[in-house]
């Protein structure tokens, strides 16, 4: 259709409801369990399963959390519908947490970093794929690849942060300043 970017069709709803109901309880998530969940109902260790993915610890964390699952699960809500970003986020939300209990970890941890990094996959590897047998791919591998690399990396990766710093794309720069600035955040730098 005209005016439509490839492969992110238009759906009835066009509003992506499922991954900001996601990124609103993530930023609520500590209120809601301290003032409705804890009250009405003790879920104990195994029961933190279901809103550790919620909760964080720190505000740095939260956002570099946060971030990537609301970009990517806007966009894979936009291309392939709300179930698979819910899907996403349970599944890897609590396998995430119970992950983090299995390893010795009070409460299943904080937070959800292994949706983000599920979304970020789940987005890339299609269009990684069809470059690498040279066909045709509408997703923006260097911002995916940027903002993966400024979540999982650390101080060792501020040469490569640094490199997209001077790309032609204003978001690629953007990603990359606020990766460096986390890494060093990150590491005490």
């Amino acid at each position: 259709r005209p005016g439509e970017i490839p492969g992110i069709g238009a759906r009835p709803l066009g509003r992506p409801y499922a991954t900001i109901l996601i990124v609103a309880l993530s930023l609520l998530g500590l209120l809601i369990v301290d003032l409705v969940i804890e009250p009405l109902w003790n879920p104990g260790q195994y029961g933190a399963l279901v809103y550790s993915p919620f909760l964080y610890d720190n505000a740095w964390y939260q956002l570099a959390v946060v971030l990537p699952i609301g970009v990517f699960g806007w966009l894979l809500e936009a291309r392939h519908g709300p179930v698979l970003v819910v899907g996403l986020f349970l599944l890897f939300g609590a396998g995430g947490s119970a992950l983090a209990l299995a390893v010795g970890e009070s409460g299943g941890g904080f937070g959800a970093p292994g949706v983000a990094l599920a979304m970020i996959a789940v987005w890339a590897v299609p269009d990684v794929l069809r470059a690498r047998r040279g066909q045709p791919y509408d997703g923006d591998l260097l911002g995916a690849a940027v903002m993966a690399v400024g979540f999982l990396g650390d101080y060792a990766q501020n040469a490569i942060l640094g490199r997209a710093l001077a790309d032609r794309d204003r978001g690629v720069r953007l990603l990359a300043g606020s990766g460096i600035r986390q890494r060093w955040r990150g590491d005490g730098s």
